[in-house]
């Protein structure tokens, strides 16, 4: 079966741009697979920016733990436009007050767990259905055949934002307005997530969610190492160059 995927003129060259403001990037009308407003999470009240790269335990974070206190600001159901009006009117400026934080994840790992979502072949493996819906770019494809059609190229965006170089979040290449004050890594997220909390200035070490209880400080159970069966020496080079500046800004490797 052959794959569409949603590849335009204008959203390579946005997706390349050197735009030295952050706010203009920012605005830049993206479809689905760069559309980087959707990992993005504002709290206006308390000038705080909490970046939300796809497959890095965010989504949990920010759900389980954060989104419970008020005035948080994404762009998913936003009825009253809260999200859309802050876009439209904050500053460069301005955006250097926030305190921005983001969690990354080793960028080889990442692409395994992109793949896996994304895999029918893998699906059926687990014999379970996805946990949400969204389009199964590796479809039947093995590992090996996912990385050599979706990045072989640095210059073109990958099959959906989950997958999306995590740096492209804050930076548009030239800009600095919007680089995150601390990044935390999801393999060390026990410790890393304090230092969030605290970089957030919650006065509560364990917030309580809607029914009264303490959330569970997040933790990461997995093999750091365990990406590593899925390469070989061609996919691990491709993965390499295509997220060099993942690597080189958060000190990942292999």
């Amino acid at each position: 079966m052959s794959i569409k995927v949603y590849h335009h003129p204008t959203e390579l060259t946005t997706y390349t741009t050197e735009e030295q403001s952050f706010v203009k990037y920012l605005k830049y009308n993206r479809s689905f697979n760069i559309d980087i407003q959707r990992g993005l999470c504002i709290h206006p009240h308390r000038k705080l920016i909490f970046y939300k790269p796809g497959r890095t335990m965010g989504t949990r974070l920010f759900r389980g733990i954060l989104q419970g206190r008020v005035d948080w600001y994404i762009k998913k159901n936003d009825v009253q436009d809260n999200f859309k009006n802050w876009v439209e009117y904050i500053s460069d400026e301005q955006l250097v007050e926030y305190t921005k934080c983001i969690i990354t994840r080793n960028p080889f790992s990442r692409i395994v767990s992109a793949y896996q979502s994304t895999s029918k072949m893998s699906v059926l493996n687990k014999r379970r259905r996805p946990h949400f819906q969204r389009p199964c770019f590796a479809d039947y494809m093995s590992f090996d055949e996912y990385v050599e059609k979706y990045y072989i190229d640095p210059n073109i965006p990958p099959p959906d934002i989950h997958s999306m170089p995590m740096y492209k979040f804050f930076s548009s290449g030239k800009s600095i307005q919007g680089n995150p004050d601390y990044w935390g890594k999801m393999e060390n997220i026990e410790n890393d997530w304090k230092t969030i909390h605290r970089a957030f200035d919650w006065k509560d070490k364990h917030p309580l969610d809607d029914k009264g209880e303490y959330y569970k400080w997040p933790k990461y159970k997995g093999d750091i190492h365990a990406h590593r069966k899925h390469y070989t020496k061609n996919t691990k080079d491709i993965v390499r160059e295509y997220y060099k500046k993942d690597l080189e800004l958060f000190n990942y490797d292999f």
